[in-house]
């Protein structure tokens, strides 16, 4: 319920997140294809920046079930 709550009291946070996560995908599909292009992975702080990157984005895609399940709670399914 704090999710919603801050969802409709201040849905700007909500609109700045998503363009930052949309932000992040467009700058990883840019950062592939320049590898690509090159034919070479980046090194030092760029890769670092495509690694972390990379996990942010899959994060969002690991079902509710799973982070509740670190918490101790059971999910009906």
């Amino acid at each position: 319920m704090i999710g919603f709550s801050l969802a409709h009291k201040y849905p700007e946070i909500i609109f700045l997140g998503l363009g930052g996560y949309a932000g992040m995908l467009v700058w990883l599909v840019a950062a592939g294809v320049s590898a690509l292009r090159r034919r070479s992975l980046p090194k030092g702080v760029q890769l670092a920046y495509l690694v972390v990157t990379v996990v942010a984005v899959l994060v969002a895609f690991v079902p509710y079930q799973i982070w509740a399940s670190l918490g101790g709670v059971t999910v009906g399914q």
